[in-house]
């Protein structure tokens, strides 16, 4: 390759060759504009990779770099560079912000698989937390009735005692996280979410649960209206479905 720019960009992708890499790397040592032109793609791909995924077609990275390259061309120095920058910020923000406008009109208001492995293993973010009186559990699902908009009609089974509830959003669907102990003092989690239905990988459907694994436990899925409901804790598919059964009916 003769480009330097090809180099550069066979290196930021991780398919240049070692000889490539060398000298890619004997460059960026001795000239600073060149690590920064490094760093920048490696950055502006992460982003495009993490952001857009699937959703954006595949010629919007090309055009970004093109971009980016039309640029480096007419402005080489060090303050025009930094001139820029917020231009080229821009501009990524509107690319990941368009992706997530396309990927959000084609989903409706449905969870992705990987939204949902995130809201149950702890990755969605939680802005407010407390501390639930185990003795009180009806005071629990009050709580959790009256954040999901009063659509979730639960009621609470004597094997499980509340203690903690948790709020938070994800991406922008509000979820309300009540956690429970079982009479072995294993931790049962029951979350709310708003949304009209969820996509989890290698599901069965009983009746009106979704079923499926996740981070090796059982986890049960159901809707209220707009809001659906995920359960799991250490029990089999039958033991959760029974208490998804029990939480419904003493909730009416």
């Amino acid at each position: 390759m003769s480009d330097i720019r090809d180099l550069i960009s066979a290196y930021a992708d991780g398919t240049a060759t070692p000889e490539e890499r060398a000298r890619v790397e004997q460059l960026a040592a001795e000239q600073p504009e060149v690590a920064r032109e490094i760093l920048w793609m490696q950055v502006a791909r992460q982003m495009l990779a993490e952001k857009c995924r699937s959703e954006a077609p595949e010629e919007l990275f090309t055009v970004c770099m093109s971009r980016v390259r039309e640029i480096d061309r007419r402005q080489r120095t060090e303050r025009t560079v930094t001139r820029m920058a917020p231009v080229l910020c821009g501009a990524l923000c509107l690319a990941i912000i368009g992706a997530g406008v396309l990927n959000r009109n084609q989903n409706g208001n449905t969870l992705g698989a990987n939204q949902v492995a995130s809201l149950m293993t702890g990755g969605a973010a939680v802005r407010e937390r407390q501390s639930v009186d185990a003795d009180r559990a009806a005071d629990a699902f009050k709580a959790l009735n009256e954040n999901m908009g009063g659509a979730v009609r639960l009621g609470s089974v004597p094997q499980l005692q509340p203690w903690s509830i948790e709020r938070g959003y994800l991406d922008r669907h509000p979820f309300t996280r009540v956690l429970f102990r079982d009479q072995r003092g294993a931790t049962v989690q029951l979350v709310a979410v708003a949304s009209n239905g969820v996509a989890m990988e290698n599901c069965e459907t009983v009746d009106c649960y979704r079923i499926s694994q996740m981070n090796g436990l059982t986890c049960v899925a159901w809707t209220e209206g707009e809001t659906t409901m995920l359960l799991t804790g250490p029990y089999d598919q039958s033991t959760l479905m029974a208490l998804g059964n029990e939480l419904r009916q003493t909730g009416n």
